[in-house]
């Protein structure tokens, strides 16, 4: 089943949504990467770019969705 990259944004909004509040975004980047965990980790389990889970994790953090690729 081929899903596209806003689709994806849209699930992931979704379910976290239904989650407690996330962390700064620095903080999770720094427990990120405590864990040693990459950004290329994401982006392959979710068959898209570091970039776009860069784009992503800061269009979250500042709420600005219309930076999303593919938003418009």
């Amino acid at each position: 089943m081929a899903t596209s990259e806003q689709e994806l944004f849209v699930s992931v909004d979704a379910m976290l949504g239904e989650e407690p509040q996330l962390p700064p975004t620095a903080e999770r980047a720094r427990l990120r990467e405590a864990a040693g965990v990459t950004q290329a980790r994401p982006a392959t389990a979710l068959k898209t770019s570091t970039q776009s889970i860069n784009t992503w994790s800061w269009t979250r953090a500042c709420r600005c969705r219309s930076r999303r690729p593919g938003s418009g």
